[in-house]
């Protein structure tokens, strides 16, 4: 069951998630197909959905931008910074 779970969780290449998105548009405008010709039609549809993707965050965010975050902010050398490491 907990593969079943996981399989459902996963979420879907850009590829496909694109074709899905695709589809439902070419649905949702299928009268458009006659005012525009099916090869218009088509590319539009293929533009439509690369654009609504690039808005989709699919890509899962790498471990070292958290730790980075985790961190916090990276202290800058100054020369009074450099002066006092060297005096200890």
């Amino acid at each position: 069951m907990a593969d079943k779970k996981k399989a459902a969780i996963a979420k879907p290449s850009k590829k496909d998630a694109r074709q899905q998105i695709e589809k439902k548009l070419a649905t949702a405008l299928a009268h458009l197909i006659p005012q525009l010709g099916e090869k218009k039609f088509k590319r539009r549809m293929k533009e439509a959905g690369k654009l609504i993707l690039h808005g989709i965050d699919l890509a899962p965010k790498s471990s070292s931008t958290k730790k980075a975050a985790a961190k916090g902010p990276s202290k800058k050398l100054t020369k009074t910074t450099v002066k006092k490491k060297a005096k200890k």
